[in-house]
């Protein structure tokens, strides 16, 4: 998608960009003169200008008869095959999602055995009941059957019909003897059963509880590995997406020429001091006295290369290629809040990640779709911990801030760095994309109009982007001397 489409998308409750504030073009076409210095000119001069350059698109694609589409094509083969090993590391029947799923049927069984004792020692007196009966129930049908023709389950069957029922009916061994409706025989199988029951009951909780907590720490344990892997696939897939050459209808691309069309889109901004245009009686005083957003100076600059890649030899070795051929430049002014820019990032990124997943699902039926339906599952068993861990944290604050001697050692201990951060703390200081979460904030709450002060900041931002946007593109003619005349304008 073109950056004015994306900006038109997201400007339309704000700023209602139809066109850039400010469009210069321009045509450098030279067979003499390779294409890269003209791209690091441009990047060094927005970095000089403190405009803080980003790269947002890199796109290439080359027809399919050049000797450049083949070599590119093996090497794009390489990072797709290391990247199809670990997704069928990850994605096959016996790989660690299917070990997830494994883990997380475990634990919910564990889980549901767990409320049983739970329902056991509770306050209520049906739900003790109905806990009981449940553990019962599972006494008999998993550990009493073994004993084959003597379980509860074959007496039922055969001589004793109603002892599964009296078997139920009777909290402990000790009432069975103030049962007069039961005879001798019965008395006794049911005394030696409860009495078996009781013992297991007791040590079968402990065995839950015990397999419950060390089921949560084997599904730790794979989800850490299946971030590692995926962590470790990341780079093979962005390769594999790199090195994927964009389809093009475009006439210049013809099959059987020597050709290789190049996208680059390069973006910077410059933040609007609005103290210091107070100061300097662009603003209004009142603008200094007002909470408002970040805005912007924002210049974008697209360059596409249509060029014939030609193999560079250094000695009797291979080298790389030169580029050289035409470059169109475009030049776009705008100004725009920090919202928006969150914005306009996260749409951006949203582009290249669908691109990803498609190359991801290609390696695999499934690709990762699995784990993302097991992410709830997941989140469920393992933040309990989490949570646990946030509530220990905030006992120990508080009993810092209680006393004082406590605060002192524990300042001497980080000073030292014997203390160890909490997780919490530690993944607050990992967060890696902020725009990215705010982006997704705005989305939710949407994106506030400018208030009136918000306007003339808005106005001046445009100025200032014009400025720029004429100042680069200024600069470039004159570096490169071409004439005093443009052909779009």
């Amino acid at each position: 998608m073109d950056i004015n489409d994306i900006i038109k998308k997201i400007t339309k409750k704000s700023a209602k960009y139809d066109e850039p504030d400010w469009e210069h073009k321009l045509t450098y076409d030279s067979m003499a003169t390779v294409l890269e210095p003209m791209y690091y000119w441009i990047l060094d001069f927005m970095e000089s200008a403190k405009l803080k350059p980003e790269k947002l698109e890199d796109n290439f694609t080359a027809s399919p008869g050049s000797a450049y589409f083949s070599e590119i094509g093996a090497r794009a083969s390489v990072m797709q095959d290391k990247a199809m090993t670990i997704m069928k590391l990850l994605s096959s029947r016996d790989g660690l999602i299917a070990n997830v799923m494994s883990l997380i049927d475990e634990l919910r069984i564990r889980e549901m055995q767990l409320k049983d004792y739970e329902d056991r020692e509770s306050s209520d007196k049906e739900k003790r009941k109905m806990g009981l009966l449940a553990l019962k129930r599972r006494w008999v049908d998993e550990v009493d059957k073994a004993k084959g023709p003597s379980s509860i389950l074959e007496m039922t069957r055969g001589a004793f019909p109603n002892i599964r029922n009296y078997f139920d009916s009777i909290d402990s061994a000790k009432e069975v003897d103030s049962r007069k409706d039961f005879n001798e025989i019965v008395k006794k199988i049911l005394k030696d059963r409860l009495s078996q029951f009781e013992k297991w009951e007791e040590m079968d909780k402990s065995r839950t509880l015990k397999l419950y907590k060390v089921g949560k720490g084997m599904l730790r344990s794979q989800v850490n590995n299946i971030n590692l892997y995926v962590k470790w696939l990341k780079p093979y897939l962005k390769a594999a997406q790199q090195l994927q050459m964009a389809g093009s209808d475009k006439a210049a691309l013809v099959n059987i020429f020597d050709v290789m069309i190049l996208e680059l889109e390069l973006f910077g901004k410059k933040e609007i001091d609005v103290h210091e245009e107070v100061n300097a009686k662009h603003l209004p005083e009142k603008c200094d006295n007002t909470k408002m957003r970040k805005y912007y100076a924002c210049l974008f600059v697209n360059l596409g290369f249509r060029s014939k890649p030609t193999k560079r030899f250094i000695g009797s070795q291979g080298g790389g290629y030169a580029y050289a051929g035409k470059l169109d430049i475009k030049f776009r002014g705008y100004a725009l809040n920090e919202d928006e820019i969150a914005l306009l990032k996260k749409e951006i990124d949203n582009e290249d990640m669908d691109y990803v997943l498609n190359i991801a699902k290609g390696f695999s039926e499934t690709g990762l779709v699995g784990l993302d339906e097991l992410k709830g599952d997941i989140d469920h068993f393992l933040l309990e911990e989490e949570r646990k861990e946030e509530e220990k944290e905030k006992k120990e604050r508080e009993e810092i801030e209680s006393n004082p001697f406590v605060a002192l050692g524990t300042a001497v201990l980080e000073v030292f760095g014997l203390r160890k951060v909490g997780k919490k703390k530690e993944k607050e200081e990992e967060e890696a994309n902020k725009e990215l979460k705010k982006a997704k904030e705005i989305e939710k709450e949407g994106l506030k109009k400018d208030k009136f002060e918000e306007k003339l900041v808005r106005d001046l931002a445009r100025e200032q982007a014009k400025e720029r946007c004429f100042g680069i593109y200024n600069a470039f003619k004159k570096t490169n001397k071409m004439l005093n005349f443009d052909p779009f304008m």
